[in-house]
This record gives C-alpha cells, sequence and structure tokens, in this order.
C-alpha cells in the first residue's frame, strides 16, 4: 500500500512537472505584431424575461448583443474552432469572438438557438450533466442538447455536478484526485456517447482551478481549458488558460465597445505563478513586453495600485493587508503608445498556513 501510495505520489508529480514545463512555454505572451488577433471569449448564463441574477440578460438584450456583434463586423466561432484555427491562424476570420453559453438552462433551447439562427451565429453550450437529471423546465433534456449539437453549435463540458473543483473537504490526495477524475473524465465521457460527438474543452464551474485540477483536465483528454479570468485570448495563448468575460446585464452597447477594443498586456509572470498553489502570502512580480507601456494599474482582491517598473523593468508589488484564502485573479492593466487599452490577468490558490503533505 505504502510503495503504491509513493508510486501514485511520483507519478502525479510527473505529471504536474510535465505541466509546468509546458505552461513555461505558453507564458502569458502578447502579440509579437501588431496583426495579431485579440480574440474575445464571451460567457453567458441564462437568457429569461424577468432576470433574477446579473447574470440573466432579457432575450431583449441579448439580441442587441448578436445586433452589436453584426454591425460591428464580429463573427462569432465556436471554442473547438478557436483550437482548430490556432493552428493556422491565417483561418481566423477578420474579426473573430467565441460566444459560450454556461449550465444547461432551458432558455438556451427556448431562447439562445433561435437567435443563433436567426443571425447565423455559432456558440459554445457547456453542459454539466447532471443538470439533464432536473426539472425538464429549468434544465435542457438530452433530446434538446442533441438538437443544438445538430443545429452546428459547439459543446463543451462543464463536469458532472458543477462543483467547486478546488474544494478538497476532507478528501485525501487518492479521494481527491479520483474525484476530479469523475468530475472531469465522466462528463466528457457521458457527453460524447449521448451526442456521438468529440468533447474538446472544458469550462471549469465557477471559473475556480489550479495546477491540480489543470492537470486532471488535461489528464482527462481536455484539449482546451476555459476560465472566467479577464482577458483575451491570442492564436498561441495557452490553451489550457484560456479567457472568458463575464457577460452581466448591465452591458449596453458602450460596454461590448470597451471589451472589444481592449488589447492583450503582454506579461512575463515571475511570482506567484499562474495556476499555482500557494502557500504564504506572495509578493506580486512581472515583467510587461508591450512596447511604450510605462506604468500598470494592479488588481487583486479589495486591493489596487499605480505600478512603475523598477530599474530591472519589474513590477513589484506587495499587498498590505490580508488576502483572504482561496481563489485569487490578478488583474493588470495599462495603455500603449496608441492609448489602447491593454489587459491581462492571471491566477493562484492562496492556502495560508498549509503545509504540502
Amino acid at each position: 500500500m505504502i510503495h503504491s501510495a509513493k508510486r501514485y505520489g511520483l507519478y502525479l508529480f510527473s505529471i504536474l512537472a510535465v505541466i509546468l514545463i509546458f505552461a513555461a512555454a505558453f507564458q502569458i505572451r502578447g502579440a509579437a505584431g501588431t496583426n495579431e488577433k485579440n480574440i474575445p471569449i464571451l460567457c453567458y448564463h441564462r437568457v429569461i424575461p424577468n432576470p433574477t441574477s446579473s447574470y440573466d440578460l432579457t432575450p431583449e438584450q441579448l439580441e442587441a448583443h448578436f445586433q452589436y456583434f453584426q454591425s460591428n463586423g464580429y463573427t462569432p466561432i465556436t471554442a473547438s474552432q478557436f483550437l482548430e484555427y490556432r493552428k493556422k491562424p491565417a483561418l481566423f476570420p477578420q474579426k473573430p469572438i467565441v460566444l459560450t453559453f454556461d449550465d444547461g438552462s432551458k432558455s438556451h433551447y427556448t431562447q439562445v438557438l433561435p437567435l443563433l439562427k436567426k443571425y447565423g451565429f455559432k456558440a459554445t453550450f457547456y453542459i454539466f450533466t447532471n443538470a439533464m437529471k432536473g426539472s425538464k423546465e429549468r434544465w435542457l433534456t438530452w433530446d434538446e442538447v442533441q438538437e443544438i449539437s445538430q443545429a452546428g453549435m459547439d459543446i463543451g463540458s462543464h463536469t458532472v455536478s458543477h462543483p467547486y473543483l478546488t474544494a478538497r473537504d476532507k478528501m485525501n490526495d487518492e479521494q481527491y484526485q479520483a474525484w476530479l477524475e469523475k468530475e472531469l473524465a465522466q462528463s466528457k465521457k457521458i457527453l460524447e456517447e449521448k451526442l456521438k460527438i468529440s468533447v474538446n474543452t472544458l469550462a471549469y464551474p465557477f471559473g475556480l482551478y489550479d495546477n491540480e485540477v489543470e492537470a486532471a483536465a488535461i489528464r482527462a483528454g481536455y484539449k482546451g481549458m476555459l476560465s472566467i479570468n479577464m482577458g483575451l485570448n491570442q492564436p498561441r495563448e495557452n490553451p489550457f488558460r484560456l479567457k472568458r468575460r463575464l457577460m452581466v446585464n448591465s452591458m449596453g452597447p458602450k460596454s461590448l465597445t470597451n471589451i472589444l477594443a481592449e488589447k492583450v498586456l503582454d506579461l512575463e509572470i515571475l511570482s506567484p505563478a499562474d495556476t499555482n498553489i500557494v502557500r504564504a502570502k506572495p509578493v506580486i512580480r512581472f515583467r510587461t513586453n508591450t512596447p511604450a507601456v510605462n506604468a500598470v494599474r494592479l488588481e487583486i482582491s479589495k486591493y489596487q495600485a499605480t505600478l512603475k517598473p523598477d530599474s530591472q523593468g519589474i513590477y513589484n508589488y506587495e499587498i498590505p493587508g490580508k488576502l483572504r484564502a482561496g481563489f485569487q485573479t490578478i488583474i493588470i492593466r495599462g495603455s500603449d503608445a496608441d492609448k489602447n487599452s491593454r489587459l491581462n490577468s492571471w491566477s493562484f490558490y492562496y492556502k495560508p498556513g498549509e503545509t504540502t503533505e
């Protein structure tokens, strides 16, 4: 049993080491030139006549978004198309955008699908498979998901039960890894068997993940994973750390203009590393490689600061107060010589006071 545990630990360590090496090759890089695509991925939820949450849009609001995309020359593609086109960026349309709809709400069939057909748009729907066991008035049925897929839309996984994937509760390492495998691999398998399709992408529930969750998702066979970290994506973006913008019902044309006009801020992360589990409050350190960016605005939790680089070109920030335990996102904004708004972000999981086992 001890030998088995050791073998498992070595296996996990080797997997994580490969991931870290792979990820290093995909630092949060921006455009090497001015013609590289800055591709937004937008995250929608329910579309209902009477919203009860800021994440609910009315059908009229969603159609207004679609009209904006159409009149401003945006071409919606699916998440799977993004993965395919990134291998040969010339395949991307002039102004690509990825539309995603999370959870499996009945409204995705009754409201969203007709609008997508009306405008000739493509989208990706992220389904957690237990949704089909719930109320048929609230959640999609398998027949409806099949119809969405057959209409040319992309279907991705949102796990089996939509849990907090980073929450170990009282599970030991072996139990936690088995649970992750069930949530990630089983949902992919169920979708593929029920719909007779390939499921290539995963959207993390609540946007929560860390390097252990990422490693488990890669082992489950996903080719792309989507967070809700803020920013845009370029063809050479790390496909396991794609960014999405959460869409809320207060976003009108001005908000869309600002979001879609943003460009990638090229970052070289020094600490804390992207997706890492961090045991002590970190000092945030990074470089920007986008020309003519001489100052940035940093946000993390309740803290904000305007930073300038030191003599080595490194930005340093010591968090002045307490930092809550849990998932943390670092958001960096700046402007280039042409006054373009540039944005990037990365995340880590803060577990203060814990020791590695």
